[in-house]
């Protein structure tokens, strides 16, 4: 309900004319932007307010402004005393210039009511500036831009998340680092795609990647590693960061992964580059290839290896990179087919439809009757994660962790709700 006051005058910054339906008189104030609305905006205009309604010296309004935004929408306790005090101090002031109590009253709450979301015209003009800048930039230079909030908001997992999410609705995907692209800040490759930096992995040094950037593009393993004459290639370049990067899967431009390449598996390069390192690394005057023959030698040996579970791979980014997002498990064909199919991520679950998601987390329940059920936790493109009820299960059918699952989710006032029937699990 609007303050029962009429501004006969709407021009800013003049004498403005208020009627006081209560007591039927004019009061001369100055009307400033949108208070002739009834609205307050800035934190500037409540010191108005406490100076020109209430007589307040302007000397003390800025300790009043203080008091009143202790008093937040989040912390409506703090600053309670003080904002009694000054409501007191206020309605006396504004009824001395002729204001009724009522209306005083009316219009100090409104003050109060604005400290959970005023902020001072600076900050405004600060904000404005800013967001012009980043819409222009956004607008001319959209993939440096992008880039740019991809480095601010990489520092913890709920902001990294947030922008993966919007980056890729902008069409746009996020890769994994790669030893021949990556550098030491986010990388803009072509086909609309962003990499994240070396320094995102765990035991990467500025040095080690001064040397991978003077030595690349590598062409291949042995290049990679070795010198023509046999000796070993790097040196800040060492076991540590090799050990890093094999674990994130960092060489697919190599393509020395895979049947009849190099290496079957990462599995089986981090056995031949990392276990057996110190044998591949020899190097004498009488037999310069010693260590290379040493890695021949592995690679038969090792060929039967079996690659790493989804459990160990999700361990190994954690271990490297700080976090897991279970999307990274889904392959780009898989994700291809979800969107020609019309089937979304459950991050955009709106309304009961049928949604894709990698399960991170399974908990056996039972209701108060007894009957068993699964609570779900499960995770979309973006990382951001969804509990869903899962009725209808018989106690001993498994759902894995880190499976790809496609299912019809029932959303009501209770949450998310399936059924194991309605579940599929694809391979990935």
């Amino acid at each position: 309900m609007l303050t029962p006051l009429k501004i006969k005058s709407i021009k800013r910054d003049t004498p403005a004319k208020v009627y006081d339906i209560q007591t039927k008189k004019n009061h001369n104030f100055i009307a400033n932007g949108a208070l002739v609305h009834n609205c307050i905006i800035f934190q500037e205009q409540t010191m108005k307010l406490c100076s020109v309604v209430a007589g307040f010296p302007e000397a003390e309004t800025d300790t009043i402004r203080r008091n009143i935004m202790k008093r937040t929408a989040a912390k409506k306790d703090t600053g309670d005393e003080e904002a009694r005090r000054a409501k007191t101090e206020f309605v006396s002031g504004a009824m001395k210039n002729g204001v009724s109590e009522r209306v005083a009253g009316e219009l100090y709450d409104k003050i109060l009511f604005f400290s959970g979301y005023g902020f001072n015209a600076s900050h405004a003009v600060a904000y404005a500036i800013d967001s012009y800048y980043c819409a222009w930039l956004l607008t001319y230079f959209e993939e440096e831009w992008l880039c740019a909030y991809l480095e601010s908001m990489s520092g913890t997992d709920d902001k990294r998340a947030k922008a993966f999410a919007e980056v890729k609705a902008m069409g746009y995907k996020i890769v994994n680092i790669d030893i021949n692209y990556a550098t030491k800040s986010w990388t803009i490759l072509d086909g609309k795609r962003f990499m994240p930096s070396f320094l995102s992995c765990k035991g990467i040094g500025d040095a080690a990647i001064d040397e991978i950037m003077e030595n690349r593009p590598y062409k291949s393993v042995e290049e990679m590693l070795w010198y023509p004459t046999g000796q070993w290639r790097h040196s800040k370049f060492n076991k540590r960061v090799l050990e890093g990067l094999i674990s994130i899967k960092a060489f697919d431009s190599l393509d020395c992964i895979g049947e009849n390449k190099t290496f079957v598996n990462y599995k089986q390069m981090h056995e031949v580059l990392i276990i057996r390192n110190n044998e591949i690394k020899k190097w004498t005057k009488k037999n310069p290839n010693v260590g290379i023959d040493s890695f021949k030698s592995a690679l038969t040996e090792t060929v039967e290896i079996e690659d790493w579970t989804k459990r160990e791979m999700v361990d190994n980014t954690i271990k490297f990179l700080g976090s897991f997002n279970p999307a990274s498990l889904v392959p780009d064909y898989m994700i291809s087919k979800f969107e020609e199919r019309g089937v979304k991520p459950i991050d955009e679950l709106d309304k009961s439809d049928v949604y894709w998601f990698v399960v991170t987390d399974v908990k056996e329940k039972k209701t108060k009757n007894g009957k068993p059920y699964l609570l779900l936790t499960a995770s979309g493109l973006a990382g951001q994660t969804k509990r869903i009820f899962c009725w209808g299960w018989n106690g001993e059918t498994a759902i894995p962790v880190y499976s790809v699952c496609i299912a019809e989710i029932t959303v009501d006032d209770f949450g998310c709700k399936t059924f194991v029937s309605k579940i599929k699990m694809l391979e990935s």
